[in-house]
């Protein structure tokens, strides 16, 4: 897997920050076919960060696997958001299955996921779990 990820230091996170997986797929996501896309996310517990992460967790197509993109800026508008969902994750907990259902208007190699930017708090998310199918 690769992605997009800054690190700041533990007691002063910026005002705003943006953190995406993404990873080349075996098979390429194509275009008018259905996925699902289906994850484990937690939310930490720290002093910096929200005691609950509530958001829309996205997915994004992306048009070549040339991992790692650079940034820590929102993503949203840079690749199209093939799928989406409201999560709302009380920190030091885990959320099983989020499932989000996938549709794209073109062909990807790669995938790259995490919080939308729609949001007017930072949120750190982990993972476990990830699997995406057609259908």
């Amino acid at each position: 897997m690769g992605g997009v990820s800054t690190t700041f230091p533990s007691t002063n996170p910026p005002e705003f920050y943006a953190e995406y997986i993404g990873t080349c797929l075996l098979n390429p996501i194509l275009a008018s076919t259905e996925y699902t896309f289906v994850v484990d996310l937690g939310a930490p517990q720290h002093s910096t960060l929200p005691a609950l992460n509530t958001g829309d967790f996205i997915v994004m197509g992306i048009p070549d696997c040339n991992f790692p993109i650079s940034g820590s800026d929102c993503k949203d508008d840079d690749y199209e958001v093939i799928g989406r969902t409201s999560v709302s994750i009380q920190a030091g907990t885990w959320q099983e299955s989020v499932t989000i259902e996938i549709f794209s208007e073109n062909d990807y190699p790669a995938i790259m996921f995490g919080y939308s930017c729609d949001t007017d708090q930072p949120l750190v998310f982990l993972l476990d779990e990830v699997l995406v199918v057609q259908g």
